[in-house]
């Protein structure tokens, strides 16, 4: 039933207690024994001519809990449901707006696909861990930043389907210039407000930092162990290893020039040799030697270095190209502890071609940021063979102590476990690549920089 409004919609605004105040347009309709008002300072039910309450919006609710119904032509309900969805939508995009900062505001790179592996969200840690903008990367397969391509992406999708989510899972992916970090992610599946699956999120933590400690942690354990070796074996094999290399020498001073014993003998006294050469490295590797800075062109300690190697190189038949950046800066560090780096390096290159082949030697300017807040960027030096190379499950494995592929008498294990500590020692990084009868290629980074805590020459 619907009533007209009384006095032809001029009523008379009361207060409180029921006293006229003044006039004011007022809609007045009657439902069910309960009059509801609508006026310029008052939305509210009063009953049986009763005052509205200190809180009309409070009375109207009430009204329709208790059963009271509204006709189809009040214009009081559209109003009440407009302005609750008013604030409901100020509320939600108070929380989009509050969600959105904590994605922004974090050091971690916050990446959503949808189910196909497209890139639709790439937050600003993403952009900075990856060193690319959004818009270059939105649209773009989550598979191009992987190591390992689609069969990682698979790999993860596979997870996600059989257990919900994955956490602390660690990777290497690949940012811009085509380096690459380590990753430690989290990824969880998105669905949609029907429970269907749209995409997956995962967040980003880089751990390139971490791990380089970790292995430095590790390595220098490992280095302690041979440091502790080292004596042992000096003191217990060095004096009875000396009576059997002068005994072999008196016996063949002693022998007949065409004494088929002889060559016995040298071959005791070459393997002799080689033990006390080993002792010697082992003695000198547990012996910290602490760098004496100075300013170095790299170009030059390059240059020197070839021709310290250069009879090696020459009777291996091997050809030498060098690609030295001119404009290189100095560095600081030990010339000599740098020059023993790259001898070892060489030198395992010349080993790895026998039958001859290519030793490339390139340095440039890197200038990509550093976490030391006092470097210029680098200088990276790369020493390429085409050799027999590294098998990708000893790569892990080429910096520890001893380890080693070569034959006995062409390697103790120790060059490249001493050239990672001296380039770790200047701050700087030592990398390999290679692949089986392609080549290896040796890439290492030293900091432009002055050592604060050093007198540099």
């Amino acid at each position: 039933m619907v009533l007209k409004p009384k006095n032809d919609g001029l009523a008379k605004s009361q207060n409180w207690d029921g006293k006229v105040k003044s006039s004011r347009p007022v809609c007045s309709r009657q439902v069910q024994g309960a009059q509801i008002l609508r006026s310029e300072a008052c939305l509210g039910v009063r009953r049986n001519d009763e005052g509205c309450s200190a809180t009309p919006q409070m009375d109207f609710l009430r009204a329709i809990k208790n059963g009271l119904t509204l006709t189809t032509h009040s214009d009081i309900m559209p109003l009440y449901i407009q302005k609750k969805e008013h604030l409901m939508a100020k509320d939600i995009k108070r929380q989009e707006s509050y969600l959105e900062l904590l994605v922004s505001s974090s050091i971690d790179a916050f990446i959503a696909t949808d189910m196909k592996g497209t890139i639709n969200l790439f937050s600003k840690g993403a952009e900075n861990i990856f060193g690319c903008k959004a818009e270059d990367v939105l649209g773009t397969p989550i598979s191009n930043y992987y190591v390992m391509g689609r069969d990682e992406a698979k790999k993860i999708m596979k997870i996600l389907y059989q257990e919900g989510g994955l956490q602390n899972y660690e990777t290497v992916m690949i940012i811009r210039n085509g380096k690459k970090v380590n990753m430690n992610l989290s990824v969880s599946l998105l669905k949609n407000s029907n429970g269907e699956l749209i995409g997956t999120l995962g967040i980003g933590k880089d751990f390139t930092e971490f791990k380089r400690i970790e292995r430095q942690l590790q390595q220098s354990e490992k280095l302690a162990t041979v440091g502790e070796l080292a004596a042992g074996i000096a003191h217990e094999v060095g004096t009875p290893l000396n009576v059997i290399l002068g005994t072999a020498e008196y016996l063949m001073m002693e022998m007949e020039g065409d004494d088929p014993k002889i060559e016995e003998l040298k071959i005791i006294i070459s393997q002799a040799e080689h033990i006390t050469k080993l002792i010697h490295q082992l003695l000198n590797f547990s012996r910290y030697n602490k760098p004496e800075f100075k300013s170095i062109d790299i170009n030059s300690l390059v240059r020197d270095v070839l021709k310290l190697t250069d009879l090696q190189i020459a009777k291996e038949k091997i050809k030498v190209f060098t690609d030295l950046q001119s404009d290189v800066p100095s560095i600081i560090g030990d010339d000599n502890q740098l020059q023993q780096v790259f001898i070892n390096i060489i030198v395992n290159a010349v080993h790895a071609m026998p039958q001859g082949g290519t030793l490339t030697i390139a340095s440039r300017l890197d200038i990509s940021e550093s976490s030391d807040p006092h470097s210029n960027g680098f200088v990276e030096i790369s020493i390429s063979d085409t050799g027999f190379g590294i098998p990708s499950k000893d790569i892990p494995k080429i910096f520890d102590p001893f380890f080693t592929t070569k034959d006995i008498d062409k390697g103790t294990g120790l060059g490249l476990t001493v050239s990672h500590r001296i380039v770790e020692d200047h701050g700087g990084t030592i990398d390999v690549e290679s692949k089986v009868n392609e080549g290896t290629r040796f890439t290492v980074k030293l900091p432009i920089q002055i050592r604060e805590d050093t007198n540099v020459q």
